[in-house]
């Protein structure tokens, strides 16, 4: 399907995607103020504007808040745009002969699961010795290494060790960021409005890490050259965070 799909057209497809699951994330009071007429973007923005406003009350982030949120966008959203392209990455710049190529990258997404189970285990028990914060700008700067690293491979072998690398980081990664995201939440019963507001920014971060790649594989005509943008999206939240305020470990969510 991917090689009947040229690169703008597939680009456009997942973002249009991207932005339906968006929508559905929608919870059950917002469709009620959308039955009584009220704007879909002004509810939107209204429930952004709150969350926002109670996040800045929170005593954890204190006057670096602008910087925290800024950290956690743009970390989130070159992860979760790396992992979509991560497949099209394959099948464009590794060269297969020799080799089948469907299984190849079945075996890269099978490698990237049970490694991940791994990194979530290893990164869970590395935050509670030395901090979320700072395990978690550790990780967001192996991500950055890891696509300058994509960017030389060409073989299948090397693609296996990048997926391997990719599930161990994504499967510390994650749950690391959630968990640090958990504990800058204001005291408040109502979390699950804040774990939305999570969700749908990572699900915004997305179409915008979507865009960024379709300019930088339009402008230069290889899915190779959008990697070395997102390694420096990385390297900048890595900076980021580095600014954000430390947590205590024992606080572990």
């Amino acid at each position: 399907l991917v090689d009947c799909i040229d690169k703008s057209n597939f680009t456009l497809f997942l973002s249009l995607s991207l932005i339906f699951i968006i929508l559905f994330q929608l919870d059950l009071g917002v469709l009620q103020s959308i039955c009584f007429g009220q704007s879909y973007f002004s509810i939107i923005g209204k429930s952004f504007s709150a969350r926002f406003k109670s996040f800045s009350k929170s005593p954890q982030l204190e006057s670096n808040m602008h910087i925290d949120f800024v950290a956690f966008f743009i970390f989130s959203f070159s992860l979760q745009t790396v992992l979509y392209i991560a497949s099209y990455f394959g099948v464009n710049e590794i060269d297969w002969t020799g080799s089948d190529q469907t299984s190849g990258l079945i075996i890269s997404i099978l490698l990237i699961q049970i490694v991940a189970i791994g990194g979530a285990y290893l990164f869970t028990e590395l935050a509670k010795k030395f901090g979320n914060i700072l395990i978690l700008t550790f990780a967001i700067f192996l991500w950055g290494a890891v696509c300058l690293y994509a960017y030389y491979i060409n073989t299948p072998i090397e693609f296996y060790m990048i997926a391997g690398l990719v599930g161990l980081l994504m499967g510390g990664t994650q749950p690391i960021a959630r968990a640090t995201f958990s504990l800058f939440i204001p005291d408040t019963k109502d979390t699950t409005s804040f774990f939305s507001f999570y969700d749908v920014t990572e699900k915004i971060g997305i179409v915008f890490g979507m865009l960024f790649y379709a300019i930088a594989a339009q402008v230069t005509g290889s899915v190779r050259f959008s990697v070395i943008i997102f390694m420096f999206f990385f390297f900048l939240g890595a900076i980021l965070l580095t600014r954000v305020p430390r947590i205590d470990k024992n606080k572990l969510a």
